[in-house]
């Protein structure tokens, strides 16, 4: 669902390129950019500067896209850690890159030898095959096939949300997820990965019929039991939310997400699995709507009243 791209910094030093391309990404377009090379903005910049210095960019113009660049690289590019010999071209850099590891999609200013998997700027539309980006499709509810639409999401973000208002720690449907989820963070282990898993209060029918809610104690009891299937070194902050707010319906708590620094997907039946393999929309969010969802599950800004909060650490036993 999101493609990994690389950008010869050149391109952007032309306003179609940069307008086309770099507006083109974020993981609300589906698409991110590897910093190939790592210093990838500092070349950008140095190439929109020699552009305006020889009259190839109006000065207002390469001020835009400089200040656009600084403010929202840390979003629409992601670290590559690949092999850079900085004495050949970025284009010979790229293919043999491309070679050992490929990328989803080369992006320069040419493409003089016609090869499969690099485009030029100039050709790309929304609608060029190996641009195009399919930003939601239907699956089939596996703990596998749920990863797999947040993988790339997840391989690049440091601070990771699981939103699923009926998640129970202690169903397997929903434990064979969070483990796929959490494989599919390499180094999830690493210091600065935040984990966050939030849901909401549940009404249970009793013997009686009547319905009654888990205590915040209760829950939490429940919840110890995840501590097995997290990674060493790994943490993992739970929150537990309310509809309500000082008894005023505000916003119901419906859907399910990840949510990241980087943007976020929606799961529309659940991040569980299905044993029936049902399946399920996932869509990415528009960078508007993910901008509201991180917002409603902040402490500081949240519509939500937090009724409980807990954090667990792994656990072999």
């Amino acid at each position: 669902m999101i493609k990994e791209i690389a950008v010869d910094p050149e391109v952007l030093a032309d306003w179609n390129g940069y307008r086309i391309v770099f507006q083109g990404c974020g993981v609300e377009k589906g698409r991110l950019i590897w910093r190939f090379p790592e210093d990838w903005p500092s070349k950008v910049v140095e190439r929109i500067d020699q552009a305006r210095k020889t009259s190839q960019l109006q000065p207002v113009k390469a001020k835009t896209i400089i200040e656009d660049v600084r403010k929202s690289y840390r979003r629409k590019t992601v670290p590559s850690r690949r092999r850079y010999a900085s004495e050949k071209s970025w284009l010979e850099n790229a293919e043999n890159e491309h070679q050992r590891e490929p990328f989803s999609l080369i992006v320069c200013c040419g493409n003089p030898q016609s090869l499969s998997g690099v485009l030029a700027a100039d050709d790309i539309t929304e609608e060029t095959d190996g641009w195009y980006v399919n930003t939601g499709k239907k699956v089939e509810r596996t703990a596998s096939n749920l990863a797999d639409c947040a993988r790339v999401l997840l391989s690049h973000s440091t601070r990771i949300i699981f939103v699923d208002p009926y998640f129970d720690p202690q169903e397997e449907k929903f434990l064979s997820s969070l483990r796929a989820f959490l494989s599919a963070c390499p180094e999830a282990h690493g210091p600065k990965r935040k984990f966050e898993l939030h849901s909401k209060v549940q009404a249970k029918r009793n013997r009686d019929g009547q319905f009654n809610e888990e205590s915040g104690l209760e829950w939490e009891k429940r919840c110890l039991s995840l501590r097995r299937i997290l990674l060493p070194n790994i943490s993992l902050s739970i929150f537990r939310w309310r509809d309500y707010a000082q008894g005023e319906i505000l916003e119901g708590f419906h859907a399910r997400y990840i949510l990241t620094e980087l943007g976020g997907i929606r799961f529309d039946w659940g991040l569980d699995e299905d044993p029936k393999r049902k399946k399920t929309d996932v869509q990415i969010l528009n960078h508007d709507l993910y901008t509201e969802r991180w917002r409603d599950f902040q402490e500081g800004s949240s519509p939500f009243d937090l009724d409980w909060k807990m954090k667990i650490d792994y656990s072999a036993d």
